[in-house]
């Protein structure tokens, strides 16, 4: 028997809260993709473009605002992150100020935000857990 709930099934407290993932000598706090976070920011960010997206009529750089708005909001918390000699604060802004302006770390938070294995609970969390 496959125990899918232990091998499959991701804690969906980290999904939504995040874990820490390191990308280029920083740690971020990052949800996942598959969060209802996530879900909810792309319904937002959204909204107002419904009919462009539905028809495939979007402009592409609107697109890609949207996008980068609605994952802005999985970064919760960073450490060792600076812009210009200083260090800075984790905020949406910042945050988005980071994905719109360093593609290569957008595309690493990316990768590791859709990797359900990072949120997967352990062990200890599936034996312990009423309902994950």
């Amino acid at each position: 028997m496959i125990d899918f709930k232990r091998e499959h099934a991701p804690n969906r407290r980290q999904l939504e809260d995040g874990v820490w993932v390191e990308v280029a000598g920083a740690r971020f706090l990052l949800a996942s993709t598959n969060s209802l976070r996530y879900d909810a920011a792309l319904n937002l960010y959204s909204k107002e473009h419904t009919y462009e997206l539905q028809r495939g009529e979007i402009d592409p750089a609107v697109a890609k605002e949207l996008d980068l708005k609605s994952f802005a909001v999985l970064i919760r918390d960073w450490e060792k992150v600076g812009w210009d000699g200083k260090a800075v604060k984790c905020t949406y802004d910042n945050a988005l100020m980071l994905l719109k302006n360093c593609p290569d770390i957008t595309k690493q938070l990316r990768i590791k935000a859709a990797k359900t294995s990072l949120y997967m609970p352990s062990a200890a969390d599936v034996g312990n857990s009423k309902a994950s």
